[in-house]
């Protein structure tokens, strides 16, 4: 989307992204290790889409 970064004057990012529905699966409670571990949201469903690239 350019929404945001033409709302906060940022540069448009150049990457794409690109996601891919298949079987349904449950995100890790928690990413990355020690002091670099973030929590992630649970939505309280099964996802059914991942990033490709």
């Amino acid at each position: 989307s350019d929404h945001g970064p033409d709302f906060y004057g940022l540069a448009r990012n150049t990457r794409r992204q690109t996601l891919t529905r298949g079987e349904a699966w449950t995100p890790p409670a928690h990413v990355g290790s020690g002091a670099d571990a973030v929590t992630v949201f649970d939505p309280g469903f099964a996802l059914h889409w991942r990033i490709t690239r």
